[in-house]
């Protein structure tokens, strides 16, 4: 215990070490390009349309020199009109047919810049309407993340009214959109390296926004397998993921939140018994930071906290927000099993309960079984499949010496984990091959 302390101790040193380099203490002599901030009020209704055009600008370490508006009146990519001055530009312009493209640039004393868009949408026949009534706005803003470190990457963001794109971001990292109140709204962010796509693109659905928001975006990075082993995911490996997920392509996982407790029954009346060495060795494996806990995406296990060793055999097949453990000669009534693993879900494919049966003479350290049930308790719910047939202790017909969770059981469980992604959410909102 008191190694695994030192040793925990030293990742967070090495981590805080790692944090205070390249993370927590930015140079002040680098400099940081502005944010442009542009409107159109309105952005759409029938033509003739008067529109109030307005950019502004924040810069959080120099000034703005250059303030620059396009408008492009046709949406075709030729701008009729510009408008450039060293002060924030207010002003209205009328648009009488098709629709328009408006983009703002900032330009700040260091010769960096910022460009965003809006778009102006026309209807096609104008009808005769009384005076319009102010329409209240809403903020939806937010960072642009990967799912591997939590933090923000540079990249696009893109913003659709009723499936309508409706304004850009391509500053990446932070976010910020001004939308109609009440506004059916649809977020899509991709990580980027200049021009280069660096992940799947990630799709929120926020429904209708009454309030001001204010979300984390988390993009999947794309596989790199071949020079780090550290990452996943090539067509067929999603193919089968998708697959084993369920029939309708959907998270199942647990709310690692009202997660309980896990119980090691050391009995199992007929159907066997754990010896004490058995069981030591099924607590070493869950509760080792490189083994079960894994799966989970550093969620801890402790023995006496979250963890149960009952002395006798279970009274029941299941029970809520709780893992079972058990000894069984024939598991899930396979004598030729070396383990069996058994999942209750609700109705939104949140798992609630588990239960794990191990046939007695099977649990040796050299057996990767005691590892590779818990990883269908966590990762692989619905089949064998997991991120990558070769880099994982999921394939069951391919197992290698290794008795632990893999690269590409660890990158399952950072993708199905991830707190922000939710049961039932659809695999194509988080892997997105497409705007």
């Amino acid at each position: 215990m008191v190694k695994r302390l030192i040793n925990k101790l030293r990742k967070g040193v090495i981590l805080a070490t790692a944090w205070l380099l390249f993370g927590g203490c930015q140079s002040p002599y680098e400099p940081q390009p502005p944010k442009a901030i542009v409107y159109a009020n309105p952005n759409s209704g029938d033509a003739p349309l008067e529109s109030r055009i307005t950019l502004d600008g924040e810069d959080p370490d120099g000034n703005i020199t250059e303030y620059k508006v396009e408008i492009d009146d046709g949406a075709d990519g030729t701008i009729e009109e510009t408008i450039t001055q060293d002060t924030p530009i207010d002003i209205t312009r009328t648009f009488s047919d098709g629709n328009v493209k408006v983009y703002g640039q900032c330009t700040d004393s260091t010769g960096l810049k910022s460009r965003k868009e809006v778009y102006i949408t026309l209807s096609p026949t104008a009808t005769p309407t009384a005076e319009p009534t102010p329409v209240p706005y809403r903020t939806v803003s937010g960072r642009l993340q990967d799912n591997e470190t939590d933090t923000n990457q540079a990249g696009e963001v893109r913003l659709y009214i009723d499936d309508v794109l409706n304004q850009t971001d391509s500053d990446g990292g932070n976010f910020s959109f001004s939308v109609p109140y009440n506004s059916n709204v649809k977020l899509k962010g991709v990580i980027k390296d200049g021009s280069t796509q660096k992940s799947y693109i990630r799709t929120k659905n926020l429904g209708n926004v009454t309030e001001d928001t204010d979300i984390d975006l988390r993009a999947v990075p794309y596989p790199d397998f071949d020079t780090n082993n550290d990452s996943v995911i090539d067509a067929t490996d999603y193919a089968n993921f998708r697959a084993h997920m369920n029939e309708n392509a959907t998270f199942s996982k647990w709310n690692l939140g009202t997660f309980d407790r896990i119980k090691i029954f050391k009995h199992n009346g007929s159907e066997g018994d754990f010896s004490d060495g058995q069981v030591t060795l099924i607590l070493s494996k869950i509760t080792d930071d490189n083994d079960i806990e894994k799966f989970v995406n550093g969620y801890q296990f402790t023995e006496g906290v979250n963890i149960q060793v009952v002395d006798g055999s279970p009274t029941q097949s299941y029970e809520d927000n709780c893992i079972y453990v058990v000894p069984d000669g024939y598991p899930g009534g396979n004598g030729g099993a070396a383990g069996w693993t058994g999942i209750k879900k609700y109705s939104n494919r949140t798992i609630y309960s588990a239960r794990i049966e191990y046939a007695p003479e099977c649990v040796l350290p050299s057996n990767p079984v005691i590892s590779h049930e818990f990883g269908h308790v966590f990762v692989a719910p619905d089949g064998h499949s997991n991120l990558a047939d070769e880099l994982t202790l999921m394939n069951q017909y391919n197992f290698t010496e290794d008795t632990i969770p893999l690269p590409a059981d660890i990158k399952s469980g950072k993708v199905v984990n991830e707190s922000t992604y939710n049961s039932g959410e659809r695999l194509d909102d988080i892997f997105g091959a497409s705007w």
